[in-house]
């Protein structure tokens, strides 16, 4: 993660998930001041034609929002809409831009996935502002912090210290 947001890269949780069915093109946000990416940890396998992850390259520098309707935008359907997919094996692990459109069609009935979730080191008192008002009110379980090594507390100082939150040495 180092390579794509920065030493101090933030750290903001994580999550499993169970998909199921298609979903619309869409980004998880719209985050313009300050880079955020997911890294997805797939645990089965997953072709196009069984839901793997499709991504617009290019779309996270587009502004796009919300779910988005490709025949009333662009006049296709959804499976028309140009892009990159991936053949996926347990274990395989996606890295994107939290602004990148992204969908998964054909999706049947069982696409588990483990996300994490990170963001650039804040710098400037509007990128504080704006990754401060995307944060939880708790950011990590005490259990997690408790456990948490010295090179993975440089990756929570940030949220941390931002929600008020920093444990006592």
């Amino acid at each position: 993660m180092t390579a794509i947001l920065g030493e101090d890269y933030n750290y903001l949780g994580s999550a499993g998930e169970l998909y199921v069915g298609d979903g619309m093109w869409h980004p998880d946000g719209i985050y313009q001041e300050l880079p955020f990416a997911k890294l997805g940890m797939y645990l089965d396998p997953l072709t196009p034609a069984t839901g793997s992850l499709r991504v617009v390259p290019g779309s996270h520098l587009q502004g796009w929002e919300g779910n988005l309707d490709t025949r009333a935008l662009w006049g296709i359907a959804e499976d028309e809409v140009p892009c990159a997919s991936f053949d996926n094996r347990p274990g395989d692990v996606t890295i994107f831009n939290l602004n990148t459109l992204h969908n998964s069609l054909k999706g049947g009935y069982r696409r588990r996935v483990i996300f994490m979730g990170f963001a650039a080191h804040a710098r400037t008192p509007a990128q504080v502002d704006f990754l401060k008002a995307r944060l939880p009110e708790k950011m990590y379980s005490e259990l997690f912090l408790a456990n948490a090594s010295p090179g993975l507390m440089t990756h929570l100082r940030q949220p941390l210290e931002l929600r008020g939150q920093m444990p006592a040495n």
